[in-house]
């Protein structure tokens, strides 16, 4: 999310000043639930249709439609075993283009995993986008690394790969790794923000 929105903003010239960077922990780049690891997709498939149960009150008034593909949609969804296959039946479900009111806009299950993946994006971020990722992060470091050209090719834009912390697991005895790396970085870009304050404010003086 928070390269995706550097990306466009920065695109589209649009980013507010008072943005200064952006950190991101564990971005695969590029989304596809289809190659999610083989054991981590049905974990978190399960854990998604947890929290459909938990709002299912929600989803009746669909259940009762007469549209069978809603139905089954939905049914779909909760019986789905991997994650490629939830999103592929939520996709069913809410992104039909026959003017419901459910419809989010997407095609199918392609063009959502497309739209959500960042990889597009960080060739135009515009201010310093620092990438904390871990080498043994099965979920999404293959994914990280065959976009890796998109980080290259912005000078913007820094990587820092740790050879462990697994997905978002950089913890240490003295605290969280991935915490003090973030302070740094940010206390880091404001000092530099201020010293070209002060800059601009002498020549202007001048």
């Amino acid at each position: 999310l928070v390269a995706k929105y550097l990306g466009e903003e920065g695109r589209n010239h649009s980013l507010p000043l008072s943005v200064k960077a952006g950190f991101t922990l564990g971005n695969p780049m590029a989304f596809d639930s289809r190659n999610t690891h083989a054991i981590a997709s049905p974990i978190i498939a399960q854990g998604i249709k947890i929290e459909i149960l938990k709002v299912f009150r929600n989803l009746l008034p669909m259940m009762k439609l007469d549209r069978y593909y809603y139905r089954e949609s939905i049914y779909g969804m909760l019986r789905a075993w991997s994650l490629a296959d939830l999103d592929r039946a939520a996709c069913k479900a809410f992104c039909r283009n026959d003017g419901n009111v459910f419809r989010i806009g997407y095609q199918d299950a392609r063009d959502y995993w497309k739209d959500a993946s960042s990889y597009r994006y960080v060739p135009f971020v515009s201010v310093p986008l620092l990438q904390l990722t871990s080498a043994d992060d099965f979920l999404v470091q293959k994914s990280f690394q065959h976009r890796m050209y998109c980080n290259l090719c912005n000078p913007n834009v820094t990587v820092i790969e740790t050879a462990c912390g697994g997905h978002l697991g950089w913890r240490e005895s003295t605290g969280n790794f991935a915490d003090k790396v973030l302070v740094e970085f940010f206390t880091s870009v404001l000092k530099e923000d201020d010293a070209k304050t002060m800059n601009s404010h002498r020549r202007s003086r001048l």
